[in-house]
């Protein structure tokens, strides 16, 4: 999760630059492990992208061979959820430049694996700040 966050506060901009360096400085991700509302089925998994929690198989090219292997990974149709706590320095990062963090995050960056190819990305269904 601070890697998603991180990743995303580098399109969360302040003044000429982003506010990456400031919130990697102050974010601390309060949950040991995040976890998503769905269970991996018994084996064999289902491959119909339409089941809640599916395996996908897609063949990938080996840029330097120019060979080809088949990807395996486990996958989560739509819809999923996730809830977390953090933690921040209010002085340093305000409260909408967070925001803004999480929904670039989720819009731009992802979560899990197979970020950089696209895979993981969420929507800010709720945002909950306690004061402390």
């Amino acid at each position: 999760m601070f890697g998603c966050l991180r990743d995303g506060a580098k399109f969360t901009r302040r003044g000429r630059g982003s506010i990456q360096s400031a919130l990697v400085a102050t974010l601390e991700v309060l949950d040991e492990c995040v976890l998503v509302d769905r269970f991996v089925p018994p084996e064999p998994l289902p491959t119909d992208a339409n089941a809640p929690v599916f395996l996908h198989i897609t063949s990938v090219r080996n840029p330097a061979t120019k060979g080809r292997n088949i990807r395996y990974r486990i996958a989560a149709a739509a819809g999923w959820q996730a809830s977390f706590s953090v933690r921040w320095d209010k002085t340093v990062v305000s409260r909408h430049e967070l925001e803004a963090v999480l929904q670039d995050a989720g819009r731009l960056v992802g979560l899990g694996n197979g970020r950089s190819i696209g895979f993981g990305r969420f929507v800010l269904r709720a945002l909950l700040v306690h004061d402390s």
